[in-house]
């Protein structure tokens, strides 16, 4: 009953909600019934990735895109399974496959229904996630331009008009930037795509079954506008035009500020990957047009795998393990192997342009446009997240790309057509192993496991399972949503911050105000004076919140003074349950002592390799750390476990143990001190916000007892060149007299 930018905020369009609420009406309004339903929608992405691959490249290759893209999808086992998460990007996905289904189908077929089908896929995918549904659409506008018939001077202003129009609304979409990493990835890609189709490129597939470029456009922008216009209107009447492009749109927003997350740098690894599939490409061009021997690209490549080789047996540590490292190798490589893969189908149409006569294999025209779209869904964050829903027309370009290289070598080597695809094929089965192991691998532990050594988290609307030895943040979870089903009544509204929506629907909650993401910034300090005037009319009895692991929220304790200033005056801690904190209105008679929970455990737990163990482990020594602990640390003389030392605590440590975090920046080992920086940087940012947490029970003094001994090395480090390590020697000192 509730609805989108009226009683709750949301980045998102209501198509998202609309289908939700329905489906957890036929789901049972529980976790359980949605977790098969998310991992079906990925399992339709996989097999529309194979549909759309098959036309191109056969009936074998075309797995290999689906099997990539569900190989990269995060899975974490015992911590994060990403494709059960209800994410608007897994809908948008296989709504932004379907309009790519339809619009190579158009290429090849022409007629009006495959444009419908794009319109209302595109207007499907607009209402989950708007940038998913505009670049679709931008994508379909492209191929328009390519395969229609251009008949009169309307239809080649349109066609041209209609290309351009899209790159600039793309540039436009991007903030106009100009000299930076995001325009060199996306909108380089983007304007050489929009000029292609509104020029050289124009009605180039166009075949008499095609229509004419100006009913064409006008039938994608039907379909398109007929879907959106189902949600748009009763929404723009309750927001007015304003709101509805502010909270809709995000038109005015600094929504794209806020949350943007920089193009990630290549590291060297991945920079050598992305080096030698350029290479591999280029090479064997060269060779199969007999420009180069085959000897000297065959050499110099063994030449470069042995150097690789032995620069990894010299400095490899891989602490984590050898597959972990090598996939986050990848996941770097594939920012840059995904933009090369585009600018290669790029190639492919410049050279259609210089084709004589009729453009050759016109379907293929249709991939570039579709690919270059699909992946600006990255900006404005540019994290693997959102690489995977960015990348799916990417895969199946790249295996075209893969299968004319292969081509290209095994001609040139003397092999056959039929034993090229053979090797072909076995590349592929060589991937369905690796998949198989990767990702059912944990699925096969999970089946083995003594579910006697679980723990179990059993409420009316939230059940989950995991190993009691990773178990501690959802136990914690667990016992606060335990607290409040059992002081409140269902329906009941209760404060949640930043980020605990979640908490209040396994313990059948609502929220009393309309933002639940307090992300500093969004809502800002406007929208937070209305909804403190909410609370001072009708304060909630219970409030929700975080006293650590505030992960992207770090800044929002800070941010959001004033709403803290009204907590911290009518609220007081009644229980913690592990990061998690209950707070009850003071005027209800809350305990002098409040509920607490916390396991601890031994400094050894946190060398393990696994991170939910590692992170886990640091969080229970840090209960038990001493003063003579801190004062005397002991960073493991070798790089392996003191690189994990440092990412414990990284991941779950607090100030308290910057012995161990200076004694790696002190190392001479470039490796171990980078690791320290990085701890530093995590734990300064759980430092700030601990200082304005909600419960207000931050001690200076107890802190300085164990950091006192370290002023003079951080006065020292906040002469360092990096801001981490300044800001980290800034949080120390400011116990120096705060604590005394």
């Amino acid at each position: 009953g509730q609805l989108p930018y009226v009683d709750f905020h949301t980045g998102y369009t209501p198509g998202f909600f609309a289908l939700g609420a329905r489906g957890f009406r036929l789901l049972g309004f529980s976790t359980t019934g949605l977790r098969p339903a998310l991992a079906l929608v990925n399992a339709l992405s996989a097999l529309a990735l194979y549909l759309l691959a098959r036309p191109f490249v056969g009936p074998w290759m075309a797995a290999l895109p689906s099997l990539l893209w569900v190989a990269f999808i995060p899975v974490y086992p015992r911590e994060f399974a990403s494709f059960v998460i209800p994410y608007p990007a897994w809908l948008a996905t296989l709504a932004w496959l379907g309009t790519a289904l339809a619009l190579v189908a158009w290429t090849r077929r022409g007629g009006y229904l495959c444009l419908v089908a794009a319109g209302v896929g595109a207007a499907l995918a607009f209402s989950v996630k708007l940038n998913a549904g505009a670049y679709a659409l931008a994508a379909a506008v492209w191929i328009v331009a390519i395969g229609a018939r251009r008949a009169s001077a309307a239809d080649r202003v349109a066609a041209s008009t209609g290309a351009l129009a899209m790159g600039l609304a793309v540039w436009a979409s991007l903030g106009f930037a100009s000299w930076t990493a995001d325009a060199a990835v996306h909108l380089a890609p983007v304007a050489a795509i929009a000029i292609l189709c509104a020029g050289p490129l124009g009605g180039r597939s166009a075949t008499p079954a095609h229509p004419r470029a100006l009913a064409a456009l006008a039938t994608v922008a039907l379909a398109f506008l007929g879907v959106t216009l189902v949600w748009l209107v009763p929404v723009g009447r309750g927001l007015g035009l304003s709101a509805t492009l502010r909270d809709v749109f995000l038109i005015g927003s600094n929504a794209a500020q806020l949350y943007y997350t920089a193009y990630p740098p290549p590291e060297f690894y991945a920079a050598a990957v992305t080096a030698a599939a350029l290479a591999i490409a280029a090479a064997g061009r060269l060779v199969h047009t007999g420009r180069l021997s085959p000897a000297v690209p065959l050499g110099i490549g063994a030449a470069a795998a042995l150097a690789l080789g032995l620069r990894l047996a010299r400095t490899a540590v891989m602490p984590e393990s050898v597959a972990s490292s090598i996939t986050w190798q990848l996941e770097n490589a594939a920012f840059w192997v995904a933009p090369l893969a585009n600018w290669g189908g790029i190639a492919l149409l410049v050279r259609r342009v210089r084709a004589a006569g009729p453009a050759a294999s016109p379907v293929v025209l249709a991939l570039p446009p579709l690919a270059v779209a699909m992946y600006l869904q990255l900006y404005p964050r540019s994290d693997f997240m959102h690489l995977i829903s960015a990348v799916p027309v990417t895969l199946v370009l790249a295996t075209v790309l893969l299968a004319a290289v292969l081509r290209w070598w095994t001609l040139t080597l003397g092999v056959t057509p039929r034993r090229g695809r053979g090797l072909a094929h076995a590349l592929l089965a060589a991937a369905v192993v690796v998949v198989v192991a990767a990702k059912a691998g944990p699925v096969v532990y999970a089946l083995t496991v003594d579910t006697r050594d679980t723990h179990v988290i059993a409420t009316p609307t939230v059940s989950v399972e995991v190993e009691s030895d990773a178990a501690d943040d959802l136990r914690a979870f667990g016992k606060a949503a335990e607290f409040l089903i059992a002081h409140t009544q269902p329906g009941e509204p209760a404060l949640a911050f930043p980020a605990l929506t979640g908490l209040l629907f396994a313990a059948r909650l609502t929220s009393p105000v309309p933002h639940d993401y307090w992300f500093a910034g969004r809502p800002d300090h406007a929208d937070e004076q209305t909804m403190l005037a909410t609370l001072e009319l009708a304060p909630p009895r219970y409030i929700a919140t975080l006293n650590d692991g505030w992960t992207f929220f770090t800044d929002s304790p800070e941010y959001f003074r004033a709403t803290r200033e009204f907590v911290v005056d009518r609220y007081r801690l009644a229980a913690r349950f592990g990061r998690y904190d209950i707070l009850m209105r003071r005027d209800l008679g809350v305990p002098s002592e409040p509920i607490v929970w916390q396991p601890t455990g031994p400094i050894a737990d946190v060398l393990d390799p696994r991170l939910a163990l590692r992170r886990q482990a640091a969080r229970r020594w840090m209960a038990v750390l001493t003063v003579e602990e801190a004062r005397r640390p002991a960073l493991e003389p070798t790089t392996r476990e003191a690189i994990l030392r440092l990412r414990a605590l990284r991941d779950g440590g607090d100030l308290r143990a910057a012995g161990w975090m200076i004694a790696g920046y002190r190392r001479a080992d470039a490796q171990i001190r980078t690791e320290a920086i990085s701890a530093m940087s995590e734990v300064t940012k759980r430092f700030i916000a601990s200082r304005a947490r909600w419960a207000d029970d931050f001690d200076p003094a107890d802190f300085r007892r164990y950091v006192d001994f370290y002023f003079v090395d951080a006065r020292t480090i906040g002469d360092d060149p990096d801001p981490r390590a300044r800001a980290f020697a800034a949080a120390l000192l400011s116990l120096e007299h705060d604590g005394a």
